[in-house]
């Protein structure tokens, strides 16, 4: 089970992250306003900024639901000051007819409970903080938001990601930025977090070298959040370890800490400290990108309902699931052509007919799915692994031979690689055919002439 905050907290009766114990799977951790810490003798309990694994000690199911069991009877005879009392000091409230207190459900809550990536780094989370508290850095040393976002508009991101309007690019406006500066913190949509990121890295990247700051601690915490969130993404293709990620967090906290201190530390920190753990128990850590495009598809629908006075919520859910249904319909996970074209021109006709011979069906298309999570169309630029070797290539149609799916490409030449940019330089204009398999995905790109500066797949 994973959602938002106030989600879990509701479903496990947990008191939240501003509460004085913040987290609902540790039994030690306290918030960073408690006094409990400096009377501790025993050093038994922990502030929320801890970033020693070694020192939390963790709830198990049994433990929660007995403090759950505990509270109910205790409510009926303590006062409403002592009830209150009580529930500060165990970290949890008690609420009648709960999940825990349900003997048929048997609910556990420790081992079902997963932390939502997405919103402990990308809503007014993690991420937004260390960027707001770069740029602070930053802005002494002559690099703005204004020129980051002039960086950023030079870009260019996958159509599908174009089309969604989530790449963030019209973000940097001066009323945006203002309140920025003023807060401290990256203001976006979790999307938008995603896409920019790397750009955001590139840039910082670009100008440091550019000042000579070779190593400026400021700019590495960044890039160690970067790589965090690159060890996440890699989660679903099964490619990120939980000693891998535990590696990645500990080093960006650790330097965080260091550099910028406790003064913006959130519980959200604490939390991604689990999250390795939870990748070694469930084997996959699903964010919620999915369900919170659903909330925006109810508020599209609801925006056209003007009589709420009858029936309003059974008609919204009737739209909204017929919408879900019509979606459901040509859903397709497996590799195929998105986009198809009517007309082929007979010189690729012939030219597909020379290099599928003994094909029987073919199709021609725009767009493809090259795997079950990334798809690619005309114009992008993307990045295929062919032997031991990594190419970029540019998209100039799709192909779909029995089932196996193809796409039309100009090879680029690579010119220089670095940390997260590497340049390409087109030659000719031959194109040649590339297996879907090997497409590892599309990148964000510029282009200087002849010459294609990539960033990352995403």
């Amino acid at each position: 089970m994973t959602g938002d905050e106030l989600a879990l907290q509701q479903v496990n009766c947990h008191r939240g992250a501003t509460a004085e114990m913040p987290c609902m799977f540790c039994l030690n951790v306290k918030s960073k306003r408690s006094i409990d810490v400096l009377h501790d003798r025993a050093g038994y309990f922990v502030l929320v900024t801890c970033v020693d694994c070694d020192k939390f000690k963790f709830h198990s199911d049994v433990t929660i639901r007995k403090i759950a069991f505990e509270l109910r009877d205790r409510s009926s005879v303590e006062t409403k000051k002592g009830m209150e009392t009580l529930q500060k000091q165990l970290g949890f409230s008690y609420i009648p007819n709960s999940t825990l207190l349900c003997p048929v459900l048997n609910y556990k809550p420790a081992t079902l409970t997963v932390f939502d990536w997405m919103h402990c780094f990308l809503v007014d989370g993690v991420f937004n903080i260390t960027v707001g508290q770069t740029m602070a850095v930053a802005s002494t040393l002559g690099v703005s938001y204004n020129s980051m976002g002039s960086f950023v508009a030079t870009w260019s991101w996958p159509r599908r990601l174009t089309q969604k309007g989530a790449i963030g690019k019209d973000l940097f406006k001066p009323s945006r930025i203002a309140t920025w500066r003023k807060e401290e913190k990256f203001k976006c949509s979790a999307s938008e977090a995603l896409s920019l990121y790397p750009v955001m890295a590139a840039f910082l990247q670009m100008e440091s070298t550019r000042l000579g700051l070779a190593e400026n601690p400021a700019f590495t915490v960044f890039y160690l959040c970067c790589d965090v969130l690159d060890h996440l993404l890699c989660i679903p293709r099964g490619t990120c370890t939980p000693e891998g990620l535990a590696e990645a967090i500990v080093s960006f906290l650790r330097l965080y800490k260091l550099v910028f201190g406790e003064k913006h530390w959130t519980p959200k920190f604490h939390s991604i400290l689990h999250l390795p753990r939870m990748l070694a128990e469930h084997k996959v850590i699903i964010p919620c990108f999915v369900t919170e495009r659903k909330h925006k598809e109810g508020k599209r629908i609801a925006g056209y309902l003007r009589n709420t006075s009858v029936d309003f919520e059974r008609s919204l859910l009737e739209d909204i699931t017929s919408n879900h249904l019509h979606a459901l319909h040509d859903f397709v996970a497996k590799p195929r052509i998105c986009s198809g074209i009517t007309r082929c021109s007979e010189t690729l006709l012939a030219q597909l007919q020379a290099s599928f011979p003994d094909a029987i069906s073919l199709q021609v298309g725009r767009r493809a799915k090259f795997n079950q999570f990334n798809e690619t169309e005309v114009g992008d630029i993307v990045l295929a692994q062919i032997g031991d070797h990594v190419v970029a290539a540019e998209i100039f149609g799709a192909i779909v031979a029995d089932g196996a799916v193809f796409f039309l490409v100009s090879k680029l030449r690579r010119i220089s690689s670095e940390r997260r940019l590497s340049k390409w330089q087109r030659f000719g204009q031959e194109l040649c055919l590339l297996e879907g398999v090997s497409i590892l995905g599309p990148c964000v790109h510029r282009n200087d002439g002849d010459v294609v500066v990539v960033i990352r797949c995403v």
